[in-house]
């Protein structure tokens, strides 16, 4: 449960209720959540300049198991404009299970379904998510536009489209959580190493520049990037750039 609070320059008093309802007996089947992009897009690159008219992520994924819809949620703040998710049946066929042409922030909600959508193993997921940054669009709350980035404020940005559903087989949901979570797990680490690797590109250019080959710059390194030794060799008058190559290969990163 999360609540976003924003001072308006006097005191106010905090009134939600939450009601907790508890079944008889436990449901014949267990909601599950297949969230595209994970994490609200934090490992999605949701990066989007100031001006951009139309940043679109997209994600797709294909479901390991015969799948039943019984609602979808859709996740974003006050920029995005378009969020939509459909579902390509192994057969061909294309259902559309949310589209949402001029999203509102107030619409961060769970929508269900009338009746359980049916959606066999082999299933692609697809969704896509439009943000408008620019001064033309009358819900960006900066003027003039800046830059906006994943976070938590409302300021900055999310998104994401969630299918709220059940395994059809009960005894299958096991296997769609594992290969949920595997695939998110993926995409977290895939992001971060990407990060990593500019991040040790520009450090790699920064050495060249200055040429620093010992003292504190030395110690930086080793902490920065867990190098036990590297300052030892800064002290000996080693090149930052070949210790940061022979280190990269030894530590995963490529050059």
């Amino acid at each position: 449960m999360q609540y976003h609070f924003h001072p308006d320059g006097k005191p106010e008093a905090e009134k939600s209720k939450i009601g907790l309802y508890f079944a008889k007996k436990a449901p014949d089947h267990t909601l599950t959540r297949v969230q595209l992009p994970p994490h609200y897009s934090l490992f999605s690159g949701l990066d989007i300049p100031a001006g951009e008219k139309d940043f679109v992520i997209r994600d797709s994924y294909t479901l390991p198991v015969a799948t039943d819809g019984i609602g979808i949620g859709a996740h974003a703040h006050y920029i995005a404009t378009k969020l939509k998710m459909t579902a390509t049946l192994p057969n061909g066929e294309t259902k559309t299970l949310l589209s949402i042409s001029d999203w509102d922030f107030a619409w961060q909600d769970r929508y269900f379904f009338k009746e359980p959508v049916q959606l066999p193993a082999g299933t692609r997921l697809d969704s896509e998510i439009h943000w408008d940054n620019s001064a033309d669009n009358p819900h960006n709350p900066s003027a003039p536009p800046v830059r906006v980035t994943w976070g938590e404020e409302s300021k900055d940005e999310m998104g994401s489209v969630s299918l709220i559903c059940v395994a059809h087989d009960e005894a299958d949901l096991p296997k769609l959580r594992n290969d949920v979570s595997q695939r998110d797990r993926t995409i977290a680490r895939e992001r971060m190493r990407e990060v990593a690797l500019v991040e040790h590109a520009v450090l790699v250019q920064r050495l060249d520049q200055h040429d620093v080959r010992r003292g504190k710059a030395g110690e930086r390194l080793e902490q920065r990037f867990e190098l036990p030794g590297i300052a030892g060799h800064f002290a000996a008058g080693s090149s930052c750039r070949s210790l940061l190559i022979s280190s990269s290969m030894s530590t995963g990163l490529a050059m």
